[in-house]
């Protein structure tokens, strides 16, 4: 359903699965994918910790672990953790990434990326998002990773008082168009809000000249 753009009827079906519970591999496949729905287009960050949550305990006690599969969980847990601004928490659970998997695959260098940026290293995450994105298997996940960084930028800058800066990015989010089911549509439309706010700020005379 998800692969025909059906989302509604695959999320649902993804919700009747999982709580029929009929194996722990299904649960775990199914709880992954709820943790993307949750985080990257409807945005329920609580929701998308329950379902991380379950497909981490779930990959904590299978024996032997399947790196792979224990690696996407973790990085899930983490990716969480950074939009609930619980920091401390996501450098955690990044340092119990296997480096016996694919451990470098594109995700997980965007979610160090991000945890940096959120902790003030600009430097450090723009360039693991650009690796990211050199990595990453398909056009379309590299325009939403790249609209991904330059909201985070778009963020920092503002909050730095580099009006002329943020906007910049934020205009880049906005010009940034990405299909599929994976599209974060809620960050086109704050991005949209802050540079409203940006402008009129520009416009008042506030703001850098940079």
């Amino acid at each position: 359903c998800l692969n025909q753009g059906k989302t509604e009827k695959g999320i649902d079906l993804a919700l009747h699965w999982i709580e029929r519970n009929i194996h722990e591999d299904l649960n775990a496949r199914l709880a992954d994918i709820l943790v993307c729905y949750y985080t990257l287009v409807d945005s329920q960050l609580d929701r998308a910790h329950e379902f991380a949550r379950q497909s981490f305990e779930i990959q904590s006690n299978r024996q032997p672990r399947d790196s792979a599969a224990w690696n996407t969980s973790v990085n899930n847990l983490a990716f969480v953790a950074i939009e609930q601004g619980k920091l401390d928490d996501a450098g955690c659970y990044l340092a119990r990434l296997r480096s016996d998997a694919a451990m470098h695959r594109y995700f997980h260098y965007a979610t160090r990326g991000l945890l940096a940026i959120r902790r003030g290293h600009v430097d450090k995450g723009e360039g693991l998002y650009r690796l990211a994105i050199s990595t990453a298997g398909d056009r379309n996940t590299k325009s939403l990773l790249r609209q991904k960084l330059n909201w985070e930028l778009g963020k920092y800058w503002a909050r730095q008082g580099r009006t002329r800066r943020a906007i910049r990015f934020l205009e880049k989010v906005q010009k940034t168009r990405v299909t599929g089911v994976w599209t974060m549509p809620f960050v086109k439309r704050d991005a949209a809000t802050m540079l409203d706010r940006l402008r009129a700020d520009v416009g008042g005379g506030a703001g850098d000249a940079t």
